[in-house]
């Protein structure tokens, strides 16, 4: 950064009105500054320049529609889960295509702009909606980012009541990330604070009625993020994930059969093993060959899924579809491995 000085950072015994005067004229006090107010502001006019940009009414029609091109690309860029640096070789295709874009605004930071721009506007949005609501749900589940780093996701669950075709519309739309201190209700519970103050909605505790969540101790224990909420709130229920629950009685209705053992075993036979893959995948190109159209294997690809650990029911039911699917290339594959003489008898147990 141009012109920076650490001491207003490290500390300094210097603090005539002058060296003051100097240091706030500096860019790293406008940059923190900068952030100070985007930190502290709920309005991104305070801060962005894009933003007063399109406040000012002095803006004419032409530039106005190219900025509204660079948010629609920020969108798309956003929503396909793309990377900040497509900015600009989008904006390039564009162009090539005949787009007026204009001359600036067309890189990775002026996306991260548009972008938080346009989530401010789905904030404030929202913010509406939950003020107008009379009541609302607060879903919960742990996930990791990037850096594989605990975060806590929060949903709302509300009802629209201000409709204009006289029916009721529920919704469940998303809250807040919120990353975790510790893993524990006390954890949780200033996470949860925390994506309230975010979205600014401070009457939770008045229109707040019900709490989902997963079976973890840190949610539903005593001492669990429900149970801290039972106290703030003492008429709020917990619904247990209802999909939660039907995996695990089914994790214990399988627990003392030969499901998790066949599966797990077909599945490393395979995913550790490249050669052997390689071989089950020429069984399936020979079956093909042989077999009719309508006979011929029609459920995904050959390797085998992984459907152990606690997920969703749909993964089992997609491992044994795989596995009936092409049931026969793998008894063929199997039983030429037990024929092959030079394989050792260890490999040839598993």
């Amino acid at each position: 950064m141009r012109n920076f000085r650490p001491a207003f950072v490290d500390g300094t015994s210097n603090v005539h009105l002058s060296t003051v005067k100097d240091h706030a004229a500096t860019d790293m006090h406008a940059r923190a500054m900068n952030l100070y107010k985007k930190q502290q502001s709920t309005s991104v006019f305070t801060y962005s320049p894009i933003a007063v940009s399109l406040a000012q009414s002095s803006l004419d029609a032409s530039t106005r529609t190219k900025i509204e091109r660079k948010f629609d690309i920020s969108y798309m860029i956003a929503k396909e889960k793309l990377a900040f640096t497509k900015m600009a070789s989008i904006c390039e295709l564009e162009e090539r295509h005949g787009v007026d874009l204009g001359v600036g605004y067309k890189n990775d930071r002026a996306y991260a702009t548009f972008t938080e721009f346009i989530g401010r506007d789905l904030q404030h949005a929202l913010q509406s909606k939950l003020s107008s609501c009379r009541v609302f749900s607060v879903q919960a589940d742990a996930t990791t980012d990037a850096g594989n780093v605990e975060v806590e996701l929060f949903l709302a669950l509300y009802f629209d009541p201000y409709t204009t075709d006289g029916t009721v519309h529920v919704e469940n739309v998303f809250l807040s990330a919120r990353y975790l201190e510790s893993g524990t209700g006390e954890g949780l519970y200033a996470a949860f604070k925390r994506a309230m103050q975010h979205m600014n909605i401070s009457d939770w505790k008045m229109k707040m009625i019900g709490f989902g969540c997963d079976g973890a101790s840190a949610n539903i224990a005593e001492g669990g993020l429900y149970g801290i909420l039972k106290e703030e709130v003492p008429w709020i229920f917990m619904f247990w994930c209802l999909a939660h629950h039907l995996e695990l009685s089914i994790k214990d209705a399988l627990g003392s059969t030969y499901f998790k053992t066949i599966l797990m075993r077909l599945h490393y036979l395979y995913n550790k093993s490249p050669k052997k893959f390689r071989q089950l995948v020429d069984i399936v190109d020979l079956l093909k060959s042989c077999l009719k159209t309508s006979d011929m294997p029609k459920k995904g690809g050959t390797c085998l899924l992984h459907a152990c650990g606690t997920r969703f029911v749909s993964h089992k039911v997609a491992a044994l579809e795989r596995i009936i699917d092409r049931f026969g290339a793998y008894i063929s594959h199997m039983t030429e491995l037990i024929d092959n003489t030079s394989m050792v008898s260890v490999d040839k147990q598993k």
